[in-house]
C-alpha cells in the first residue's frame, strides 16, 4: 500500500507492507514495514526557500492467539528518524 497526505504546505507519503500468516487454527503471525517521508518547511524555512525532508520507519512483529471468544495479542514495534528512536512492547486482551 502506498499512502499519502497533503495538507497545510506538508506531504507525508510512503510505503507499507503488512504480512500475516496464519498458523493452526487459534494463531496468526504478522509482521509490518511502514515508512513517512515527510516534505514541508517551517516559516524561518520557507523564508529562505529551503525545503525539509525527513524519514520514519517503522518495523513490527505481533501475534495473536484466539482461545474462545478471547483474542490474546502481543508484539513489538520499533519507530526510527534521524533524531529519534522508540521502541513499544505491547499485550492486550479483548473478547
Amino acid at each position: 500500500m502506498w499512502h499519502l497526505y497533503k495538507g497545510g504546505d506538508i506531504t507525508i507519503q510512503g510505503p507499507s507492507v503488512l504480512v500475516r500468516k496464519k498458523v493452526g487454527d487459534n494463531l496468526s503471525l504478522s509482521a509490518n514495514y511502514y515508512e513517512d517521508m515527510i516534505s514541508s518547511a517551517s516559516i524561518d524555512v520557507k523564508l529562505s526557500a529551503s525545503p525539509y525532508h525527513e524519514t520514519r520507519r517503522q518495523e513490527s512483529v505481533a501475534a495473536d492467539y484466539l482461545h474462545g471468544k478471547s483474542t490474546y495479542s502481543a508484539g513489538f514495534i520499533t519507530s526510527k528518524e534521524p533524531d529519534y528512536k522508540a521502541n513499544t512492547e505491547y499485550f492486550a486482551v479483548s473478547q
